[in-house]
C-alpha cells in the first residue's frame, strides 16, 4: 500500500518528485513543474496555500508514485472561512489531473489512497473541489467514487467542451482536405492578399536568443487586440518561459514590415499540441492574419513535430470547430462532507434532502464522523 505524504511548498518536494514530475511532463505539460510552479507564483490569490498529497512506495519518499497538487482558498479576512480544498486549476487550466508515474501505479490505486487522506484529514474538510478533469480518464470515476465510499456525498458536473482533432497521418494537406470549404476560401484568398500590408514574416520560436523579443511582440499584439487585460498579467511570461526550458513551446508571429500584426502561444507535450493564446491586431482584423499563423503553426505540429492530437483549450467556441472537428468534454467533481454544517448544508443544498437521507445511510454503514 502506498505511503501518503503531505507537503505544503513544491520547492520543498524531495528528489523523487521532482523526477516524478520529469517523468509525467513527458506525456503532458500540464503535469510538469514548470505549469504549476507558474501558477504558484503567477494566480495565486490571496490566502491560497498550496497542498500537495504525494504516495511514494515507502515512507522516506525514495520511490515517489503519485502527485494531487492541490490548495487550500481561505478568503482573506474571513476567520471562519470555510475549509474548502480545491484542485490546483485556474481559469488558463485545460486539463487538470494528477502527476502519475507512468509504469508505478495504477490511476484506481492512486484514486483511491487520495479520496482517503482527503477524507480522513483531521479537522476536516467542509468540501473538496476538482474540476478540468477527463471525465473519461480511469482516474475520474475512481476518484469520485473513492470519495463517496470515504464518506463524502459527491457529485459530478460538466465543466466545459473541448474541440481537438486526432491526425491518423502528419500531412499538412491532408489536415487541410477535412476543413469546410469556407475556412480552405479565406486561408487562400486571405493567404495571397496578405502581402499588401507589406513585407510579410512568420517566425516560429520555440525558445533561444529570440524569445525575448518575441514575448515583446506578443504583449504588444495583445494590447492591440480585442481581447481584456490579463487578470494575471505575469502569467503568461512565466508560462512561455517554462514551456521554452521544457522544449514544449511554439509560438508564433506574423510581423508586416516589422510590425507584429498576430501572435500564438502552442504548447506541445507527449504526441499532442495545444492553441493555448491567441491574438491579433484588432486594426489588421480585415488580413485574417490570425488565422494564417494558426494554419503556420499548425503545419509546424503536424509535420514538423508530428503531434497525434491538436486541441482548442477552454470552450465550445463555434470557429473552433472549423479548424478542429472534434469534441470532447471536461468534468468537475465536488464532494461535501455531511459530518460537518458547512458540508451538510452544501449537500443538502446540491442534491436534495431524500438523496442525501439515501447517501448517509449508506456511508454510515462504513464511515465515523469526523469532528
Amino acid at each position: 500500500m502506498p505511503k501518503v505524504q503531505i507537503f505544503d511548498d513544491l520547492t520543498s518536494l524531495p528528489d523523487s518528485y521532482m523526477n516524478l514530475f520529469e517523468e509525467a511532463a513527458a506525456g503532458s505539460f500540464y503535469c510538469s513543474f514548470s505549469w504549476f510552479d507558474n501558477l504558484s507564483k503567477t494566480v495565486a490569490d490571496s490566502g491560497d496555500r498550496l497542498r500537495l498529497y504525494g504516495l511514494a512506495s515507502d515512507g522516506g519518499g525514495t520511490s515517489a508514485l503519485a502527485l494531487l497538487v492541490t490548495r487550500r482558498a481561505t478568503p482573506e479576512g474571513e476567520r471562519m472561512a470555510e475549509r474548502e480544498l480545491d484542485g490546483y486549476s485556474t481559469m488558463y487550466t485545460t486539463l487538470y489531473s494528477p502527476v502519475l508515474r507512468p509504469t508505478g501505479i495504477r490511476p484506481e490505486e492512486a484514486a483511491a489512497c487520495f479520496a482517503t487522506a482527503i477524507a480522513s484529514e483531521s479537522p476536516a474538510w467542509e468540501v473538496a473541489r476538482f474540476d478540468s478533469m477527463d471525465g473519461e480518464s480511469p482516474f475520474f470515476p475512481a476518484f469520485a467514487d473513492a470519495l463517496g465510499q470515504a464518506g463524502m456525498v459527491v457529485q459530478t458536473y460538466f465543466h466545459f467542451g473541448n474541440a481537438f482533432e486526432e491526425f491518423e497521418t502528419p500531412s499538412i494537406e491532408d489536415y487541410l482536405k477535412k476543413r469546410p470549404s469556407n475556412l480552405r476560401n479565406t486561408l487562400k484568398r486571405k493567404g495571397k492578399k496578405l502581402g499588401e500590408l507589406g513585407k510579410i514574416r512568420c517566425d516560429i520560436i520555440t525558445g533561444g536568443e529570440g524569445l525575448e523579443a518575441t514575448i515583446a511582440a506578443y504583449e504588444t499584439v495583445y494590447a492591440a487586440s480585442w481581447k481584456d487585460p490579463e487578470p494575471y498579467p505575469d502569467f503568461t511570461r512565466g508560462l512561455v518561459l517554462g514551456a521554452a526550458r521544457d522544449g514544449c513551446l511554439r509560438m508564433g508571429v506574423i510581423y508586416a514590415d516589422d510590425t507584429p500584426i498576430a501572435a500564438q502561444i502552442w504548447i506541445v507535450a507527449g504526441g499532442a499540441a495545444t492553441i493555448f493564446k491567441l491574438a491579433y491586431d484588432e486594426d489588421y482584423k480585415k488580413s485574417s492574419a490570425g488565422s494564417i499563423l494558426t494554419l503556420r503553426l499548425m503545419e509546424h505540429v503536424v509535420e514538423v513535430d508530428e503531434v497525434r492530437e491538436v486541441d482548442f483549450g477552454r470552450g465550445d467556441d463555434h470557429y473552433k470547430f472549423d479548424w478542429l472537428a472534434q469534441r470532447r468534454e471536461r468534468w468537475g467533481i465536488v464532494a461535501f462532507n455531511p459530518w460537518t454544517i458547512r458540508g451538510g448544508l452544501g449537500a443538502l443544498k446540491n442534491v436534495g434532502g431524500r438523496a442525501l437521507k439515501t447517501m448517509l445511510g449508506r456511508t454510515t454503514q462504513r464511515t465515523s464522523p469526523t469532528s
